[in-house]
Parts: C-alpha cells; sequence; structure tokens
C-alpha cells in the first residue's frame, strides 16, 4: 500500500506561528511506512491515519503498534503503545484522559488506579482506531476533546478515520502529520493475486477487462474477499455487471457461500447477518 503525505487535513500548531509550505497532497516514495514517519515527527509526535473503507488503516495501526512493542522490548523507557476504539467514547462523552482510564480498566483489565497514573504520568501512547465509529452528532465534540487531550499532557498520539467522514467535519484535529492510505494500483493488484499461488485466472482475466471490477479491487479488504470467493472459478462463470453496488452484492453472496461450505458445522451466525456486517464494512 502506497502513503500519501496530507497536511491539508490538519491544523498543524507550527503553521499557526511560520508558514510551512504547500500543503496539497505528496506521494510518499514506495516503501515508507507509518512508523517513518512517527520516527520523522520526534518527539511529542501526532500523527492522523486517513483512507478509504477496507483500505488497511487498521491493520495499518496494528502494524504500527507491533513495531513500537518490539521497540519497547529492547526500551524500557519507551512509551507503552495500546489500541482503542474510538467508538465507545460516544457512551458518556467525557474527556478523553478519563475515558482512556476507563477504557484501560474495561478493555485490558488495568486497575483505574494503575491506568490514571500511566495516563497522568504521560507513559501511554495511544493508538485510536474508529474516529469514524464515533456517533456522527459527536464526532466534532471528539475531535475536540482530542485536541485539549494533547494541549493538556503533550501527549503522543495516533488516531484512524475513514477518510470522507473526517472531511465532512467542522473540526481538525491539532496534530503534526497526517497520512492517506492510498488505493491500490492496477499493477498492485496484478501483483497481489500472481503472489497469492491459488487458481485465479479466471478473476485474473476478468479483472483485465472490467473496471467495475477493477474499482472494488482497489481495496484491500476487496479484493482479499474477491481471491477467496473466485478461486478455481471459470472466467464464463464469474458474475457480471456494469452496476457497482450490484457487484458488490454478487461479490458478497460469492464468499459467504463458499466461508460456509467451508464450515459445515458449529456456525454461530446465519448467511444473511454475515451479508448485513460485510455490506457496513
Amino acid at each position: 500500500m502506497g502513503l500519501e503525505e496530507r497536511l491539508d487535513a490538519i491544523t498543524n500548531p507550527v503553521s499557526e506561528i511560520i508558514e510551512i509550505g504547500d500543503n496539497s497532497p505528496k506521494p510518499l516514495p514506495e516503501g515508507t511506512k507509518v512508523i517513518d514517519i512517527f520516527d520523522q515527527i520526534g518527539t511529542g509526535a501526532t500523527l492522523l491515519i486517513l483512507g478509504e473503507p477496507g483500505s488497511g488503516k487498521t491493520t495499518t495501526l496494528l502494524e504500527l503498534a507491533r513495531n513500537l512493542i518490539d521497540r519497547g522490548e529492547q526500551d524500557t523507557n519507551q512509551l507503552i503503545p495500546v489500541v482503542f476504539n474510538l467508538c465507545s467514547w460516544a457512551k458518556k462523552r467525557q474527556r478523553i484522559s478519563d475515558w482512556l482510564v476507563d477504557e484501560l480498566n474495561s478493555n485490558y483489565d488495568v486497575p483505574k488506579k494503575i491506568g490514571l497514573a500511566l495516563v497522568s504520568q504521560q507513559q501511554l501512547l495511544p493508538l485510536l482506531d474508529g474516529l469514524d465509529e464515533v456517533m456522527a452528532d459527536y464526532r466534532d465534540e471528539c475531535i475536540l476533546g482530542l485536541n485539549q487531550f494533547k494541549k493538556d499532557y503533550g501527549a503522543e498520539l495516533v488516531v484512524c478515520s475513514r477518510i470522507k467522514d473526517y472531511e465532512a467535519l467542522s473540526n481538525r484535529l491539532n496534530f503534526q502529520s497526517a497520512v492517506y492510505i492510498r488505493v491500490l494500483s492496477l499493477a498492485q493488484i496484478y501483483d497481489y493475486l500472481d503472489s497469492v499461488g491459488t487458481d485465479l485466472t479466471g478473476l485474473r482475466t476478468l479483472m483485465a477487462e472490467d473496471t467495475v471490477l477493477q474499482e472494488l479491487a482497489q481495496s484491500p479488504l476487496m479484493l482479499n474477499i474477491m481471491t477467496l470467493a473466485y478461486q478455481g472459478v471459470a472466467v464464463e462463470d464469474l458474475p457480471k455487471t456494469d452496476v457497482v453496488e450490484e457487484r458488490r452484492k454478487q461479490l458478497f453472496d460469492a464468499y459467504i457461500e463458499r466461508m460456509f461450505k467451508r464450515r459445515k458445522t458449529n456456525q454461530r451466525y446465519k448467511k444473511a447477518q454475515v451479508k448485513h456486517w460485510l455490506i457496513w464494512l
């Protein structure tokens, strides 16, 4: 996945003092990782990760967490990276510091006294997923809360959001940097299909001529679903349509059918439930 610098998505505190130049989107060098950007920011790093649905935002955040944990194992002076999902913040809409203490307790069994010490002594590095999962009416308020938390604690902080949901808001995060996870190029899609090693001849053939399928495959999540749903299916047996939503429905139907055939026993959820959740994703 390629990354693009998106300084236009944030209110950089430095820009309020001096002119920092062009804020237009800038593709970053191939192979650039989020950990590289985080390191470039330096002490007190704050980073916003944006992307389309299914683009790999959560995966990218977890990869960053893994890199930071690896460092922490070598250096105990490093901040403690912890992944949280912002969707639960809207239940009480409390101060971010208080919410973090509660989440540490409820999700990680950290006693509140210890959680409070970790937050107040600035020993945490919160990695916050799902800003777009906060109830729409409260997202702007959540951004204000995050900005206040950063101001009060000088905390290092990473936040993930779907780009369209974020751009629709009135407020902006007062962060130092922002990146956008670019959709997959056609060359990257073909490279992935070639690397999978299963019988995807039919899918690859159809992909070459079907622009609707190409559009869907720009999402890593959808591309992965395609490889599972259409493995071993001849090109003439693959569904075809010029309507994106209809093609998405066909893909989910094929994927769910394939998965349910694999797991004939101990099925906890009905097909209709699974389809509903996939469409939401």
